[in-house]
């Protein structure tokens, strides 16, 4: 039996199952990073902060590795997000508290959290202590949160499979409507009426090969202008892998504008010019901002402000192009659903 579906705003920028293991990753990443560069704006700046990015070669693989709990839902579940948002924002905000939570200090003297330090006056006791409870009430809401993705995802899929062993729905077909006046910006799905399928994501190329250029581009940039500096040195290896690190945050970051795309068409075919023209500028801003922190060994303080300037101007150009890009998503959303 065939059933006639409206495509609406939701069903158009609906996340598929694999994006949405795509975007886990990338939180991950940017979650821990955004904790690190949280706790360098309080400054708590000394061995602590050392010592967890450090570690982060660890704890973030195995945040990454969680994303493995969203395979419970099947494949072409429509609007999980929907179903999910909730416990999985919930979960990166602590990531980065917890990250942000610890205490530091160094040789000379102790650089207190503000929130440990606010919790520990109405508790009293021993600042250990008092960071041991904060962190392990956080740790508990995490863990809680992430459960619940995995009993919503084990409903979704007990309701799901009984469905499809029963009538497994064949692919679905979109036609334009020829009965609506509007009839060129809203499209009929005809699927069979117990289909729970979505089609393929068509974002997900486009973001793979804007995260892979996220990593690459400024690694490349790192061993050019090292290369150029020292070629036989090491030392510009340690600082610019520290830059091309928190390079990549941002970056990532921006990768979360495929989300304003419609979900039927690959984003880097449509809006070619904000992606390439968003790249090009991206890297000459990251080159001239390496420039003199890793080409020029002994900058002075005139020179880096100089080029910090330039790329002042560049990102300004680089912000340009991605607001283009993130229009152009917009507009072809609008094109796909009715007018209100």
């Amino acid at each position: 039996m065939i059933g006639i579906t409206i495509m609406t705003t939701r069903d158009v920028t609906s996340a598929s199952r694999n994006l949405l293991i795509i975007y886990w990753v990338v939180s991950a990443f940017c979650s821990y990073q955004l904790g690190i560069a949280l706790r360098v704006t309080t400054k708590l700046v000394g061995f602590a902060t050392f010592y967890l990015g450090f570690m982060s070669l660890v704890h973030v693989p195995i945040l990454m590795a969680a994303s493995l709990g969203l395979c419970i839902f099947p494949k072409h579940t429509p609007h999980i997000w929907r179903k999910i948002r909730i416990p999985t924002i919930l979960i990166w905000i602590i990531v980065t508290l917890e990250v942000w939570l610890m205490d530091d200090g160094d040789a000379a003297r102790d650089y207190p959290n503000p929130l440990t330090s606010l919790v520990n006056r109405h508790i009293g006791g021993d600042r250990e202590v008092t960071y041991l409870l904060v962190a392990g009430v956080f740790f508990i809401i995490a863990a809680a949160c992430y459960v619940t993705i995995f009993v919503i995802g084990m409903r979704t899929r007990s309701r799901t499979d009984p469905e499809t062993q029963e009538a497994p729905p064949p692919p679905p077909r979109t036609e334009q409507s020829n009965i609506y006046p509007w009839s060129g910006r809203r499209f009929i799905e005809i699927t069979p009426r117990t289909g729970k399928t979505a089609p393929r994501d068509e974002r997900i190329p486009s973001t793979l090969l804007w995260i892979g250029l996220s990593f690459t581009v400024p690694f490349g940039i790192m061993l050019l202008l090292g290369a150029m500096s020292d070629p036989e040195g090491t030392a510009w290896l340690m600082l610019g892998s520290f830059i091309m690190y928190f390079t990549t945050f941002p970056l990532l970051l921006l990768s979360f504008v495929f989300l304003a795309y419609p979900n039927n068409q690959p984003p880097f075919l449509q809006a070619k010019v904000p992606f390439i023209g968003f790249w090009i500028m991206a890297t000459l801003a990251m080159t001239v901002w390496m420039f003199p922190r890793i080409a020029i060994i002994h900058a002075t303080d005139a020179q880096i402000e100089a080029f910090d300037r330039i790329t002042m101007s560049l990102a300004v150009i680089t912000l340009g192009f991605w607001l283009w890009l993130l229009g152009t998503g917009g507009a072809l959303r609008s094109d796909h659903t009715p007018p209100d």
